[in-house]
């Protein structure tokens, strides 16, 4: 068997129900092949690097399973029937690979690294967005209660271009004089 990874992306007006039939299709071609699922997990919805198929952003989704040969084309035949699916790609990651129960069950209970810093970026921005202006972690916020957020003004440097009063020696005014 070979382990394969494949990245999916639908687009955004995806319904959940719609997401979770195709997910079973998937889940049922790679199980009737004698295959094994993995890991299924939805990234979220990210803004693509240029417009696929009219659509800027897309739901993308990770899918790692074992399986023969002829599981991909199965698979990617249904991919490319569905109108949910803006793109996808599929790669090959081991080949002849033989896992037991216990590894299987392991990788299917471990979340990837991948979904891991999505998930831990989620929870960064939900913190970020949920502070108010008057938090007081720093200067810079719009709580009104004291002058920190006015910085003192430096004194500007002036310079003196007067060159006629400061050239002339004392002995020279003295000889302009008489």
């Amino acid at each position: 068997m070979r382990k394969y990874e494949a990245l999916y992306i639908l687009r955004t007006d995806s319904s959940e129900p719609d997401v979770e039939e195709l997910h079973e299709k998937l889940k049922g071609v790679i199980t009737s092949f004698g295959g094994v699922e993995l890991r299924f997990e939805n990234w979220g919805k990210r803004k693509l690097a240029y417009e696929m198929k009219k659509n800027p952003k897309g739901v993308f989704f990770y899918h790692l399973y074992l399986g023969a040969g002829d599981v991909v084309q199965e698979i990617q035949r249904h991919l490319r029937v569905s109108d949910l699916v803006v793109k996808f790609q599929t790669t090959v990651l081991e080949d002849g690979v033989e896992l037991s129960d216990e590894q299987i069950e392991q990788l299917q209970s471990t979340p990837s690294a991948i979904f891991v810093a999505i998930q831990d970026e989620r929870k960064y921005v939900s913190e970020r967005t949920s502070r108010s202006d008057d938090d007081d972690d720093d200067d810079r916020d719009d709580d009104d209660h004291d002058d920190d957020d006015e910085r003192p003004r430096r004194p500007r440097h002036v310079e003196d271009h007067d060159d006629d009063d400061d050239d002339v020696d004392d002995d020279e005014r003295d000889d302009v004089r008489a």
